[in-house]
């Protein structure tokens, strides 16, 4: 696809979706001297964003921002959109048709059920993993809770060059952000290691380090990962010690997922569970019964809060 854009330097950037990780994206880039502006679905978040800027701890930075409502697209050079499955499932057909059809997209999202559908979109699109750890404290503070990396890779061979040309821009290395040529690979490996110790945590109620030092939990984590890499078709081995990396690095975090059942929120279980199940014909058994054990403790405390 022919993109002219004539970026050198600052990009002006718009972050739709303000949670962890749109936080952290914008209090980082903007140190960098980017501008961004970010897309918000509550008038109250829109205001003390506008008013206070986005605030990073444990540094104590805060940064300036543009805010407005997310369904408002301003004209920006980059658009990066990191909701959560539910809230792009609802909005992305929206967006997408206030976006211009040369300006690039980077989805930034748990599971694959969307990669499918954005592969139709006629702008340049670009798919990530990030591997930070966030908390979002309120409406516009986030702390960085691990430092990580984000891979940027694409769905179309013709969008490489402005991906690539989109990376070179945005990289620090403060906060690495490198380009993928094997997309799906990373994709995959962030599945797993999400189908495992997201609904793992939610489910029983605990931090990500539990999985590894409770035995019984260690193992149901074991076949949770084992039944992903048969759905995925990628070696266990490996990805079983990467999994365990990952919740060693994380072991104080609390996962999404968690944070979403005890916040009464809608979980992503469908789009990263739930897409391993409809992927293969083959049995699943741990991941059916945690698919149907997150969802069941969604409703139950749905009735709760009733």
């Amino acid at each position: 696809m022919v993109n002219n854009l004539g970026w050198w330097g600052k990009v002006n950037i718009g972050i739709i979706g303000a949670g962890s990780t749109g936080l952290l994206l914008a209090a980082s880039l903007a140190k960098s001297n980017h501008k961004i502006t970010m897309y918000v679905r509550r008038k109250t978040q829109q205001r003390k964003l506008q008013h206070n800027g986005v605030h990073l701890r444990p540094n104590g930075m805060t940064s300036k921002v543009d805010s407005q409502m997310h369904n408002e697209l301003g004209l920006q050079d980059l658009y990066i959109i990191c909701v959560k499955q539910p809230v792009l499932q609802k909005n992305v057909e929206g967006w997408i048709n206030q976006i211009p059809r040369d300006k690039p997209i980077l989805f930034l999202q748990n599971g694959m059920s969307h990669v499918d559908v954005i592969a139709d979109f006629e702008q340049p699109i670009f798919v990530g993993v990030l591997d930070h750890g966030a908390k979002r404290v309120d409406d516009y503070t986030v702390e960085h809770t691990g430092i990580g990396e984000i891979r940027v890779g694409i769905i179309r061979k013709d969008d490489e060059a402005l991906a690539k040309r989109v990376v070179l821009q945005l990289h620090e290395e403060r906060f690495p952000i490198i380009f993928e040529e094997n997309t799906l690979h990373i994709m995959k490996r962030k599945l797993i290691v999400n189908a495992v110790i997201n609904p793992l945590t939610a489910m029983f109620n605990v931090r990500n380090g539990r999985i590894l030092e409770n035995a019984h939990l260690k193992a149901l984590a074991k076949q949770l990962c084992y039944e992903a890499c048969l759905a995925l078709d990628m070696d266990f081995e490996t990805h079983w010690i990467y999994v365990k990396q990952v919740a060693k690095k994380t072991e104080s975090n609390s996962s999404s997922m968690r944070e979403d059942v005890k916040q009464n929120q809608q979980t992503e279980v469908e789009a990263i569970t739930g897409y391993l199940l409809q992927l293969t014909d083959q049995e699943l058994p741990y991941n059916s019964f945690i698919y149907h054990g997150v969802q069941s403790l969604s409703i139950e405390s749905w009735n709760q809060s009733d």
